[in-house]
C-alpha cells in the first residue's frame, strides 16, 4: 500500500504527464494536491485536470497555496475563463506565506504584472472589483505591465490619484520606478502633480531628490509648476 507521500508524488507525475484517468484513480485512492502539483497543473493549462480536482473536493477559491487559481492563471486565458465560468471569485486575495510580510494582492493586481492585457480584460469582464493598487503593479519597471494596462484600469474606474502610505500616489511611484512614458501618460490622463507623499513631497520633489532630472524637467514644465517642484529655475 502506498504512503500518503508516495500517492502525492504519483499524482504530481500524472499531472505533469496530463494523464487524466490516472489522476482520477489516484485521487480516488486519497492522493492530495501539493503546491508543486498545483503549479504544474496551472503550467499545463489543462481544464480537464481542474475539472477532476473539483470532482474530488477541490475548492475553486482555495488560497491553500497562497494565491487562488484565478490569480495564478492570468497568463492562461482559456483556463482563467473556465474557472470564472465555474464560479471562481475574481476578487479573492492571496494569503501571506508563513513568515512573509508582503501584501495580500488581488487577481487584478497579478494580471497587471503580465506582459499581455488579456488576463486583466477577462477578470474585468467577469466582474472583478477595481483594485486601485493594480495601477502600481502596472507602473513597476521590474515587471511587465504596460501603458495598455494603465489605460484599461483607468478606463474601468481606477483612481489615478490613489494614495498609499507605502508608495504615495501613482505619479510618485512612476518617478521612483523611473518610467518616463508612464509618468507622461498619467499626467495626460489628469494625475494631480500637487499630491504629496507620506513625508510631504510632490512627485517633482521626489524626482529632484532622487536625481531623476529627466522626470523633474517634465514636471517642472507643467503649467503652474511653482510650488510643486522644490527649486524651480
Amino acid at each position: 500500500m502506498l504512503s500518503q507521500s508516495e500517492l502525492n508524488s504519483a499524482l504530481n507525475y500524472a499531472v505533469r504527464k496530463g494523464s487524466i484517468d490516472i489522476v482520477r484513480t489516484l485521487q480516488q485512492c486519497g492522493a492530495r494536491l501539493t503546491y508543486l502539483t498545483f503549479q504544474d497543473a496551472i503550467e499545463r493549462g489543462n481544464v480537464a485536470l481542474f475539472a477532476t480536482f473539483m470532482d474530488y473536493g477541490w475548492n475553486i477559491d482555495s488560497t491553500e497555496f497562497e494565491y487562488p487559481a484565478v490569480a495564478n492563471t492570468v497568463s492562461h486565458p482559456d483556463l482563467l475563463r473556465w474557472l470564472l465560468e465555474k464560479g471562481a471569485n475574481p476578487n479573492t486575495r492571496s494569503t501571506r506565506a508563513l513568515g512573509s510580510c508582503g501584501p495580500k494582492i488581488t487577481p487584478l493586481s497579478c494580471a497587471a504584472l503580465e506582459p499581455e492585457t488579456l488576463g486583466l480584460e477577462i477578470l474585468l469582464e467577469y466582474g472583478a472589483s477595481m483594485d486601485n493598487e493594480a495601477l502600481f503593479h502596472a507602473i513597476d519597471r521590474h515587471m511587465s505591465g504596460t501603458i495598455a494596462h494603465l489605460k484599461i484600469l483607468l478606463d474601468h474606474g481606477a483612481d489615478i490619484n490613489h494614495w498609499t502610505r507605502r508608495w504615495g500616489a501613482p505619479l510618485h511611484f512612476a518617478v521612483r520606478c523611473n518610467t518616463e512614458d508612464k509618468l507622461k501618460y498619467l499626467l495626460d490622463r489628469g494625475a494631480d502633480p500637487t499630491i504629496r507623499d507620506l513625508v510631504g513631497r510632490t512627485p517633482a520633489e521626489v524626482a529632484l531628490a532622487d536625481g531623476k532630472h529627466n522626470l523633474y524637467e517634465i514636471l517642472r514644465r507643467l503649467p503652474d509648476a511653482k510650488g510643486i517642484c522644490g527649486v524651480v529655475t
